[in-house]
């Protein structure tokens, strides 16, 4: 890259994050929180029923702080309630909520598969969410006859490719399980470090990534184990290759590493915009749904960090992923 680009993208980001690595975590790096004030929520917090955590962008159960039993909350314009169990230590989770606008429900089965569900009332739009353990996760929306599907493999993806229906359907659930942090605030903040760190530059090439995927079909334990030793030492930036890899036609063994990898990988502490970041720097799906929100000068430093690494391009007038619709 030359050096006046690299100047001038240094700069654009300098007016949004001016906080430094080396000036230790900044104030970007912990989730905003939009909520405010003493009320604690009997439902979702450290105190309540059961509480969330976001990570490596995947809504995830707490599953040590949990409550076993049924909780119900009611008045005149609103209905909830919330039935917890668990088996061998593993909660699953029903929760109902009815409002005059919006009927909603969360389930979690064994602390890991997650599913969202949201009617609008008035319009009668359903939209389903669904998260794997491993994978991608789906959205659906059905409405008039028509069904669109997205599919991305974190929330963020997902929310990327129609946000304001997201928002409308799911944002003040997630807003509130996750304790009045909001995953818009996340989704904007995690891709200022995004920038940050493709223009500092990381990471392995696509290439050494697929032959180590390819080395853990060997019939010598020695190679599959030096294999996968070889991707963990890359750490999360490679956990979006491997998930796709989980798409493509693979063996027994492989698909068991490539999960028992992305799980050593995925560390059980809550996501902050700069670790996710580091999720998301390889990823060249989520820069083409971010690529709307960046200048020109952040596309190209943007496509010479895919370069590097291994990945195509973008197109300069990248647009959001095309979504399918089916009547």
């Amino acid at each position: 890259m030359k050096w006046p680009i690299l100047l001038a993208v240094v700069l654009d980001l300098s007016i949004r994050c001016v906080a430094s690595f080396a000036e230790g975590p900044p104030d970007a790096d912990s989730l905003s929180t939009a909520r405010s004030g003493p009320h604690i929520d009997k439902l979702f917090s450290d105190g309540g029923v059961v509480r969330f955590q976001i990570i490596q962008g995947r809504l995830c159960l707490d599953a040590p702080r949990h409550r076993k039993g049924a909780e119900t909350i009611e008045s005149d314009l609103s209905f909830e309630s919330i039935v917890v169990t668990a088996d061998r230590g593993l909660p699953s989770v029903h929760y109902v909520s009815k409002r005059p606008d919006q009927s909603l429900k969360l389930d979690v089965l064994d602390a890991v598969s997650v599913r969202m569900e949201s009617t609008l009332n008035q319009t009668s739009e359903r939209s389903i969410l669904e998260q794997p353990p491993y994978g991608l996760i789906g959205w659906t929306i059905e409405r008039a006859g028509l069904v669109d599907r997205y599919e991305g493999t974190t929330l963020l993806h997902v929310r990327y490719q129609n946000p304001e229906v997201f928002d409308m359907h799911f944002g003040s659930l997630i807003e509130r399980v996750l304790g009045g942090r909001s995953l818009a605030n996340l989704s904007s903040e995690t891709r200022h470090w995004s920038m940050t760190h493709a223009i500092k530059g990381t990471l392995p090439h696509r290439s050494a990534i697929d032959e180590c995927v390819a080395m853990l079909s060997s019939k010598r334990q020695s190679s599959r184990r030096n294999a996968q030793q070889q991707l963990l030492s890359w750490g999360t930036p490679i956990i979006a290759a491997l998930h796709e890899t989980l798409s493509s036609n693979l063996d027994a063994e492989q698909r068991l590493r490539i999960q028992q990898t992305i799980r050593m990988l995925r560390p059980q502490i809550e996501d902050t915009p700069r670790s996710l970041a580091m999720l998301m720097v390889n990823d060249r799906d989520y820069w083409k749904l971010v690529s709307p929100q960046l200048s020109t000068m952040q596309i190209v430093a943007v496509n010479d960090h895919l370069g590097s690494v291994g990945l195509s391009q973008l197109d300069a007038s990248g647009q959001p992923s095309a979504r399918v619709a089916e009547r």
